[in-house]
């Protein structure tokens, strides 16, 4: 199985963005949218003087200097940007109707088990309107420049609104590679390589228990090999009129 180590934007201009645009299309356009010291120089002495004797005094200071706070460190910083595969190199799930689904569009259930390798930010720019065509829904890895070298997210914004997408938007989602380690339907990619992509409510719900499952396991209330197998589960959503399915993750033991 092809992994590309994502250490240069030219990787991640292999990104098939066309074809990518296709499936995430509708997922952008719901309702989502809506301390150092100084040295100090001693005078030496000048030849045939000798030198007074002396007697060095340090200087007191009265400054006290607050012990740094101690930040918490959510789980997998250490896996963010490890890397990434070319798009189509593995089977990608996607939630729809309260269930996860495959490439083949399987129904996997209402929830799979994985065990995370690596996740990446992703930057998805369309007119954020179920009207707009699939074509105009652009991708990007680094908030700048787009995956197919197509030019900048802000200008292309600005470019949408003046055709009159209002909406127009740069959203933040993420891509998660990953192991299959179970699902609630019998599925053949059991014990495979995987990809998921997180829409932005999904990527709160991923953020929220990245710090908190790490807050419990710093409390001693969970162990610490608990974040190391996970529960995604597909909840449906509604909002301003539009539905959706989002993914929530917790650890595998608390599921």
């Amino acid at each position: 199985m092809k992994i590309t180590r994502r250490f240069t934007m030219a990787m991640k201009r292999n990104v098939q963005a066309a074809t990518q645009a296709d499936e995430a299309a509708a997922q952008a356009q719901n309702a989502e949218a809506a301390a150092t010291e100084t040295p100090v120089e001693v005078e030496t002495p000048k030849a045939g003087k000798p030198a007074a004797a002396t007697t060095a005094v340090a200087k007191a200071t009265t400054t006290a200097v607050a012990a740094p706070r101690k930040q918490l460190v959510r789980l997998y910083d250490d896996l963010q940007d490890v890397f990434v595969a070319e798009y189509g190199v593995l089977p990608k799930l996607k939630t729809t109707n309260g269930n996860v689904q495959d490439s083949d569009n399987k129904l996997l259930g209402d929830h799979i088990n994985i065990q995370i390798l690596s996740w990446n930010k992703q930057y998805v720019v369309g007119p954020c309107a179920n009207s707009a065509p699939a074509e105009l829904v652009k991708y990007s890895y680094d908030r700048e420049a787009f995956a197919d070298g197509s030019g900048l997210l802000d200008d292309y914004v600005a470019e949408l609104k003046a055709d009159n997408w209002n909406n127009a938007a740069v959203k933040e989602y993420y891509e998660i590679v990953c192991v299959l380690t179970g699902s609630a339907k019998p599925s053949d990619l059991i014990g495979e390589m995987v990809q998921l992509q997180l829409s932005p409510t999904s990527v709160k719900d991923f953020e929220g228990y990245r710090l908190q499952t790490a807050f419990k396991i710093a409390r001693g209330l969970l162990p610490e090999d608990a974040a190391a197998n996970v529960t995604v589960s597909a909840e449906v959503v509604t909002a301003k009129g539009n539905t959706w399915t989002k993914m929530n993750f917790k650890p595998q033991a608390m599921a």
